[in-house]
């Protein structure tokens, strides 16, 4: 605790002890391995290079004892859930849907975080995250919860008069490029449009502001039908092309591998595939287009 804080006041406060109680078990571990392991730097307490080389080895002994401890615990009056979740996929698809998981599971102490950089779980209590990505990360599970289509998006008024009738009419337009690592230029491929590099482009660096530059009426944004569903059914944007493309990377649950057998975290997996189940359901409707009567 005070190597991940860098303080013996913050490690302290943690672990609801004094400062002097935390500063006495180090000095007492120091002396029996023979080591210094923390030097004093301005106001931090940094780890010398034997303290270091020390954490990194038990580190993930201590995550191990931390994780079977919650598992044998098991979700009880005062439990508490942490999860991370993209901020994105919070808003618009998990906290509509929440207060289900809340009633059935009164037990439990709730926590919903969305920070924007994945989680490091061995330096955080976050117990699961959401993740979006390509599903392949060092030590930890992720179960695929959904992949993210992809589909031209623009405002009700760009569309009008039939000006994106056929997938190839997007070149006549400004293409709003964001941060994704599937971009026009594969939707393009998959439906054999030419030309795409001599359209007019933007950039933004995430998807909600292609979202939002595409209800302004800037242009068209390739987006996810997840995230703009909201925007679609309140008439701000309108899918005018049925073409669209299975992005690269898709909304996973991630939680490590000791943490599979937390009844909290495996509570919280079923009720989500349960409600992804009901979801793909639901998408089968295809959302509501522009005038051509076609949806994406």
């Amino acid at each position: 605790m005070a190597a991940r804080r860098e303080s013996f006041t913050l490690a302290a406060d943690e672990l609801f002890l004094t400062p002097s109680a935390v500063s006495h078990q180090i000095k007492s571990l120091e002396a029996f391995l023979g080591n210094q392991l923390f030097l004093r730097v301005g106001r931090k307490m940094l780890l010398t290079d034997a303290g270091a080389s020390y954490y990194a080895h038990i580190r993930s002994a201590f995550n191990e004892i931390l994780a079977a401890t919650r598992a044998l615990s098991g979700p009880r009056v005062g439990a508490t859930l942490k999860v991370n979740v993209a901020p994105h996929f919070a808003s618009v698809w998990l906290m509509p849907r929440f207060a289900h998981f809340v009633r059935n599971h009164r037990n439990l102490e709730l926590q919903v975080f969305t920070h924007r950089h994945p989680t490091s779980f061995s330096e955080t209590s976050i117990d699961c995250e959401i993740r979006y990505g390509h599903g392949k990360w060092l030590n930890l599970c992720s179960d695929l919860l959904l992949h993210d289509q992809l589909t031209p998006l623009c405002s009700p008024a760009l569309a009008e008069g039939g000006a994106l009738r056929k997938p190839e009419d997007v070149i006549n337009h400004t293409l709003i490029y964001s941060n994704r690592h599937t971009s026009w230029d594969s939707w393009a491929a998959n439906c054999q449009v030419e030309g795409i590099e001599r359209a007019t482009k933007i950039h933004v660096d995430r998807s909600t502001l292609a979202l939002d530059a595409a209800i302004a009426g800037i242009g068209i944004a390739l987006e996810s039908k997840l995230l703009a569903d909201h925007a679609v059914n309140a008439g701000e944007l309108v899918a005018p092309l049925e073409e669209y493309c299975v992005s690269e990377e898709a909304y996973y649950l991630v939680y490590p591998k000791s943490h599979a057998k937390i009844e909290r975290v495996n509570l919280f997996r079923t009720w989500l595939m349960e409600m992804l189940g009901e979801h793909k359901q639901a998408a089968a409707t295809p959302v509501r287009a522009a005038s051509t009567g076609k949806a994406a």
